[in-house]
């Protein structure tokens, strides 16, 4: 709905690689449904990576660099 919005607060694990946030739409214990939003912190490659999967194909990625550090918390907010 519009003007909604959506925290999320965490804290990264120091020995982390990688940290998913999912938004599914239609999910089930079957069918992991669509991501209408897919971020993927990669530590790895000091990235976020933004995407979307919807009618079993992802859509364009875009990437950002990594504002979050191993070791802290974290707040994300989604509007």
């Amino acid at each position: 709905m519009p003007g909604q919005t959506l925290d999320v607060h965490g804290a990264i694990n120091t020995d982390a690689t990688r940290v998913e946030v999912n938004l599914l739409h239609g999910a089930s214990q079957i069918d992991p449904g669509e991501a209408v939003l897919h971020i993927n912190l990669r530590f790895d490659e000091g990235k976020i990576v933004m995407n979307t999967y919807m009618g079993g194909a992802w859509g364009k990625e875009e990437r950002e660099s990594m504002p979050f550090k191993k070791g802290e918390a974290f707040d994300l907010r989604v509007r």
